[in-house]
Parts: C-alpha cells; sequence; structure tokens
C-alpha cells in the first residue's frame, strides 16, 4: 500500500477520482441497460463469462488495475 501511494503525487489524486468515478458510472449504466432491456431474468451458462467480462471492464474502465 505504501508504495502504491509513493507512486502518485498529492494532485493526481482528484483526476485519478474523477476518471474513475465517470468510468464506474458509465459501465454501470451499460450493465443496468443490458439487464433491463436484454437479459430475460434467467442466469444460463452462456451470461456467466459475460457477468465475468462486465466485471473486469469495469475494473480496468475504473482505472484501477494498471
Amino acid at each position: 500500500m505504501k508504495k502504491l501511494v509513493s507512486m502518485y503525487q498529492k494532485y493526481m489524486f482528484r483526476p485519478i477520482l474523477y476518471k474513475s468515478v465517470t468510468r464506474v458510472s458509465v459501465v454501470a449504466v451499460l450493465m443496468l441497460l443490458w439487464d433491463r432491456y436484454v437479459s430475460d431474468g434467467t442466469f444460463t451458462m452462456w451470461q456467466a463469462p459475460a457477468l465475468l467480462l462486465g466485471v473486469v471492464l469495469l475494473v480496468l474502465m475504473a482505472g484501477i488495475v494498471r
């Protein structure tokens, strides 16, 4: 954790936070639209990889993993 904090300067935290919140919001809206209009309410085997992909995209778009 100390290495992570030392990588970034103090002035970088606000832009990183804004970027992360924006990207998480976009992915959350996409996931909600998928649930509302595409999903039929049953969880099938082909949706499991899509769920994993959605989580990975959410994390990557948030900028949490570099």
